[in-house]
């Protein structure tokens, strides 16, 4: 129950109500999530390497949009451009085609000519990607709940992804990580080039000496990788920065 609101003048009240309290392994479980409690043990038993902070902070959460759909045209609005790019595409999607601020459906989208999704949309060379996947998706050719199925096995999964035109193997892996699917990496230029400064001293390596080093981690391989090249995130937010 909230508070009793306080009487303040001009005859108004202010009421608070507590924020709600979410218990988070609880809310990852009953969304499918996985039990991290493993991985952490992993992050533990490899803390001379600096992967302990992970376990201690309860590392390994993945926020996801409230539609694959959503996740998989952002994944692709990531590829070969930078961040504040993909934020101003992203932002001009729901102005092209959003309702009240949400991001477009995949009608909405398959809606919009090319050249739109191109220009307006500052897509580029990847408008026809999004343009035939939000096709298929809207038209139901594209079963993104097959994706979700957690009976098939990453192969088959990873297999239909990259399927779709423009869904490469950075781009598989991203969207395996959004549902729970870590054993890829995920590589692409910004994290080589991220892993290369924290790993090897600045040096260019192949991308079989960067999988060696996340190999212990088995099937959380790409998780520990995502998560140690992105660990200053977590410093800054811990630090209010």
């Amino acid at each position: 129950m909230p508070d009793p609101p306080e009487r303040r003048g001009g005859g108004r009240a202010l009421l608070r109500i507590p924020a709600p309290r979410f218990d988070l392994d609880l809310v990852a479980r009953s969304h499918g999530g996985d039990d991290l409690a493993p991985f952490h043990a992993l992050c533990h038993a490899a803390k001379g390497d600096g992967f302990s902070w992970i376990a201690r902070r309860g590392g390994g959460r993945i926020l996801r949009a409230p539609s694959l759909f959503e996740d998989a045209v952002k994944v692709l609005a990531t590829t070969n451009c930078s961040w504040n790019l993909t934020r101003l595409i992203v932002t001009d999607l729901i102005a092209l085609a959003g309702v009240g601020g949400a991001f477009p459906t995949p009608a909405a989208v398959a809606a919009i000519p090319e050249a739109r999704l191109r220009k307006e949309a500052r897509l580029g060379y990847r408008a026809p990607f999004l343009a035939a996947f939000a096709q298929r998706v809207a038209s139901g050719k594209a079963d993104l709940s097959r994706w979700e199925d957690s009976g098939r096995s990453y192969e088959e999964v990873e297999q239909e992804i990259r399927s779709e035109a423009g869904f490469g193997p950075y781009a598989a892996a991203s969207i395996g990580r959004l549902l729970g699917r870590h054993a890829k990496l995920g590589l692409d230029s910004w994290s080589r080039k991220k892993v290369a400064a924290i790993r090897f001293k600045g040096r260019k390596v192949s991308d079989s000496r960067v999988e060696r080093i996340y190999s212990p981690f088995g099937k959380w391989a790409g998780l520990a990788f995502w998560l140690d090249v992105t660990r200053e995130w977590h410093e800054r937010r811990s630090m209010g920065v």
